[in-house]
């Protein structure tokens, strides 16, 4: 018997957090110290957990494969909903470098700091 994997609305407003709050925004998030706690309880009230909720009841509501396109197609036809997954997809291939770069960045300067100031990379 396979187990039937559902997102609750807890670990689709985490996914949000950490969209927001990643490895690039540490550094200001630093700065900032524990300040920093009332502005992310303002976000989880006023947009994680309602993004998340609204997320949970749309998934629930349409269960076909397919997510944001077909919740999209569903109210605004194929047109609105081919927009809307195309300008997901642009987004990743733009997203999905620039972190990686940052990651390799990072964990290169973590081994020798010196690559920091090195313009070269020699």
């Amino acid at each position: 018997m396979a187990v039937k994997r559902v997102l609750k609305t807890f670990q689709i407003v985490m996914i949000n957090v950490i969209a927001v709050d990643s490895i690039r925004t540490l550094p200001f998030s630093a700065e900032l110290g524990f300040s920093l706690v009332f502005f992310y309880l303002f976000a989880a009230i006023f947009f994680f957990i309602p993004s998340g909720l609204i997320a949970a009841e749309l998934g629930t509501g349409w269960p076909n494969t397919g997510g944001i396109y077909v919740w999209v197609r569903e109210a605004f036809g194929k047109k609105a909903s081919l927009c809307v997954i195309w300008l997901n997809w642009i987004y990743n291939v733009v997203w999905y470098p620039t972190i990686m770069a940052l990651v390799a960045g990072t964990f290169t300067y973590f081994f020798n700091p010196d690559f920091a100031h090195n313009k070269l990379g020699s």
